[in-house]
């Protein structure tokens, strides 16, 4: 059976902005996964990350607190260092508990740092000192 145009083509307009369409809740969706899987939702909260150690800090994750999720990903911009005593505000948290990691830049030997259950809410100051 032979594909049947529509007058003018409106028929495959018409597939074309469909298959448009959901290329780009595709691309939406693969672009926007930075906290699926990793618990953290969305809210009007923030995290407060305070670099306390000798070295630069490279890369800054966290999750929902004892999830069994992923843990996302990297929270500070490509090539973003974060030097001894400079500050990073992770904002648009829900409020809860989560678990938070960060590595050396560079220094790929040592194990990281990792603090859990940092309470994160209206009436908690969520904060947390690499090396403390």
């Amino acid at each position: 059976m032979l594909h049947e145009h529509a007058p003018g083509g409106r028929r495959c307009r018409l597939v074309n902005t469909l298959a448009i369409v959901a290329c780009l809740v595709v691309l939406w969706a693969a672009t926007a996964c930075g906290n699926i899987g990793t618990g953290v939702k969305s809210g009007a909260n923030t995290l407060t990350v305070i670099n306390g150690v000798d070295g630069p800090i490279c890369s800054l994750r966290l999750k929902a607190a004892s999830s069994q999720t992923f843990w996302g990903r990297n929270r500070l911009t490509s090539g973003q260092r974060l030097a001894m005593g400079e500050a990073f505000v992770v904002d648009g948290l829900a409020a809860g508990h989560y678990d938070v990691d960060a590595f050396l830049c560079d220094d790929d030997t040592h194990p990281g740092y990792g603090r859990y259950d940092v309470p994160v809410g209206p009436d908690v100051a969520g904060a947390w000192t690499i090396g403390q």
